[in-house]
C-alpha cells in the first residue's frame, strides 16, 4: 500500500452501487439566465414559490423566542410541524412524523420493516431499488399491467409466495401518473387481515406491533372495497408513496383509519416547491409512528431535519 492511502472495506453489497450524480452545471459557465432553462430532471416545481411562503420560512429563521431559529437545533420531538400536519389531514398528531423529505422516510421505513424482500411495481420510482441496495433488501418486481395499472393480484400473490412484509407503490405512479384509485374495485370478500408486523428488534430495539387489536381491525360493509383495501387486508405493511397527490386530488388517508398497516408519505417538494429545504412526513398509525420517531432519536437523525420543517 503506498503511503497515505488507506484502504477502505466495503460491504460488497456496496460495490455495485451506482456513482453519485454530478455536480449540476454551472449556468454562469453556460452564458444564459434561469429563465432560459427549464430543469427538468428531478421533476422539481419551476414555479416561484409564493412571497407569504418565503416570509414564514424567513421568520423560522429568525424566531428565537419562540425556540425555532437558525442558532437552536430543531425540536426532536416535532411538536408543532406534527401539530399542523394532523390538523390538515384530520388526524391526530401521534399519527404524524416528519423527514428529510419523503426519501429519508422511505428510507427509515425500509430500515425497520423486518423483511428480506420488499415488492415494487416497475416503471415506477428509481430510489426504491436504491434503497433496497443500501439496505440489503431485495427488490421483487410485479411489473405492471397494459396502461400501467397496478397487478393487484400479481402483487397479492408475491406476498404471499415470498412472505414478503413490505409494498412500496406510489400514487400517482413516477413516471406514468398512474393513480391507485381507493374506489375502483369490486368484491364481496375481503382477504384475512394481518396478524401481525414485525419490525427490526435486535437491530434497532423494537417489538412486534400488533395490527389487529381493537378498535384497529377494519370493518368494510360496502362492496366497493378499493386496491389498496385489497393489499392492506394482507400481512405486511403497504406503503403508499404520495409525492405527487397534491396535484391528483385524492388521497389514501381516508384508509388511515381502517387500516394499522397502511402508510401514507408525503412530500414539500413538488406542489410547494420547496425541495431544497428537505422536508417530508409520513402519515401511519400511532405505535408505527412512535417506533419511527424512536428510531430517529436513537440514530441521532432528528438533527437532520431543519428548524424551518419543524417550526410553529
Amino acid at each position: 500500500m503506498r503511503a497515505g492511502r488507506v484502504a477502505v472495506p466495503f460491504l460488497p453489497a456496496q460495490a455495485g452501487l451506482p456513482r453519485a450524480a454530478l455536480p449540476h452545471t454551472d449556468r454562469r459557465a453556460l452564458r444564459t439566465t434561469l429563465p432560459q432553462i427549464a430543469k427538468l430532471d428531478a421533476n422539481e416545481n419551476l414555479h416561484p414559490v409564493p412571497d407569504e411562503l418565503m416570509a414564514a420560512v424567513t421568520e423560522a429563521l429568525q424566531s428565537f423566542s419562540s425556540g425555532c431559529s437558525a442558532q437552536i437545533y430543531p425540536d426532536p420531538t416535532q411538536t408543532h410541524f406534527r401539530a399542523d400536519i394532523a390538523k390538515l389531514h384530520g388526524i391526530s398528531p401521534d399519527m404524524v412524523v416528519a423527514g428529510s423529505g419523503s426519501d429519508d422516510i422511505l428510507d427509515i421505513i425500509m430500515r425497520l420493516v423486518d423483511t428480506p424482500n420488499c415488492i415494487i411495481s416497475t416503471p415506477t420510482f428509481g430510489m426504491y431499488k436504491f434503497l433496497g441496495a443500501i439496505t440489503k433488501i431485495d427488490i421483487i418486481d410485479v411489473p405492471r399491467k397494459e396502461g400501467f395499472d397496478v397487478d393487484i393480484q400479481g402483487i397479492v400473490k408475491a406476498v404471499r409466495d415470498n412472505k414478503c412484509k413490505l409494498v412500496m407503490l406510489p400514487s400517482p405512479n413516477n413516471p406514468t401518473g398512474t393513480l391507485l384509485h381507493n374506489d375502483d374495485i369490486k368484491v364481496t370478500t375481503l382477504l384475512p387481515l394481518s396478524q401481525c408486523m414485525h419490525l427490526h428488534s435486535q437491530r434497532d430495539q423494537l417489538t412486534s406491533l400488533n395490527l389487529t387489536s381493537p378498535p384497529f381491525r377494519p370493518v368494510i360493509s360496502h362492496p366497493v372495497v378499493s386496491k389498496m383495501q385489497i393489499l392492506c387486508a394482507e400481512d405486511c405493511l403497504v406503503c403508499i408513496d404520495e409525492a405527487y397527490a397534491d396535484f391528483a386530488g385524492c388521497s389514501a388517508d381516508v384508509l388511515l383509519s381502517q387500516f394499522p398497516n397502511l402508510i401514507v408519505c408525503r412530500t414539500f417538494s413538488k406542489w410547494a416547491g420547496l425541495a431544497g429545504l428537505r422536508a417530508g412526513y409520513a402519515l401511519g398509525h400511532p405505535s408505527l409512528i412512535e417506533r419511527m420517531l424512536g428510531w430517529l432519536s436513537a440514530k441521532k437523525r432528528e438533527m437532520r431535519l431543519s428548524v424551518v420543517t419543524v417550526s410553529p
